[in-house]
């Protein structure tokens, strides 16, 4: 028998679509494992064939908790605001369990970060969006030293840093001023939060290479590390932290030819023509 896992979020309208999909798939003869998206950090059965999540793009952050280190992909099914992750939306739902069921999809491997700790207290996790140094105390900023491959570059005071992958571009360091990189670009982006400096601008190096930040004595407050909205780290002054490119990949399962610029030109709703033509 078929196994696939069904991941999806809290809400009426969630639920009534999942169990639509979860009908859909049994009726093709999957058998549907349910997990709602808090309880998304257990053991994973690799059997499964495909995840599939109904929700936005945070429960497909959920998901990926699940399939990392397998070869497992995941479909999305849109139900959030933004989406970038999700594959279809709503209305496209029995069309995707079509080619779900026919394996007429294609496999898009998402790289991830790998982030280490240094310090009082040390600490490994990853990420498939981001991972976010935010002060811990509010009215207060942390003092930071910024190092390239550990080349010191430059030092400053500020809310918080987010390192992001190119999946996570469009994500919380587009808010912060960071540009949208395409996802097969493999790139680590570093975005200041409201930084008191001259330099203050968002800075892209290869995933072959690394950031390190410091978070200095001098610092008003501590910190807190925060890997996809998901897993939490206290950092105290003196830790130092490690962002590069992980070698693990999570897949993801594309239907038809949805290229990254239509997806783009959907989501933010950009205009087909210039302003000046009419």
């Amino acid at each position: 028998m078929k196994r696939s896992a069904l991941v999806f979020s809290k809400g009426d309208d969630v639920l009534q679509v999942a169990d639509e999909t979860a009908e859909l798939l049994k009726n093709y003869g999957f058998n549907v494992k349910s997990v709602m998206r808090d309880d998304a950090d257990g053991e994973f059965d690799e059997n499964i064939e495909i995840v599939i999540v109904i929700g936005g793009d945070g429960t497909i952050l959920r998901a990926a908790e699940l399939v990392y280190g397998t070869d497992v992909p995941i479909l999305g099914i849109n139900l959030g605001h933004m989406g970038f992750l999700a594959e279809s939306e709503r209305k496209d739902l029995p069309q995707s369990i079509m080619n779900v069921v026919n394996k007429d999809y294609a496999i898009e491997q998402r790289s991830v970060l790998q982030i280490e700790v240094f310090g009082e207290n040390s600490y490994k996790s990853w990420a498939l969006n981001e991972a976010v140094v935010e002060k811990a105390a509010k009215g207060k900023m942390i003092d930071v030293a910024l190092s390239v491959q550990d080349e010191y570059l430059t030092s400053f005071a500020c809310d918080g840093v987010i390192f992001a992958s190119s999946t996570g571009s469009t994500a919380y360091a587009f808010s912060g001023g960071g540009p949208i990189v395409y996802p097969d670009v493999e790139q680590i982006l570093m975005v200041p939060l409201a930084a008191y400096s001259l330099f203050n601008k968002p800075l892209s190096i290869s995933t072959n290479s690394s950031f390190e930040l410091d978070i200095l004595h001098t610092a008003y407050s501590d910190a807190t590390l925060t890997c996809d909205g998901i897993r939490q780290f206290d950092l105290t002054h003196g830790s130092k932290l490690r962002v590069y490119g992980g070698k693990q990949k999570i897949n993801f399962a594309r239907i038809g030819e949805s290229s990254f610029s239509k997806r783009l030109r959907n989501k933010f709703s950009l205009p087909q023509k210039g302003w000046r033509e009419n």
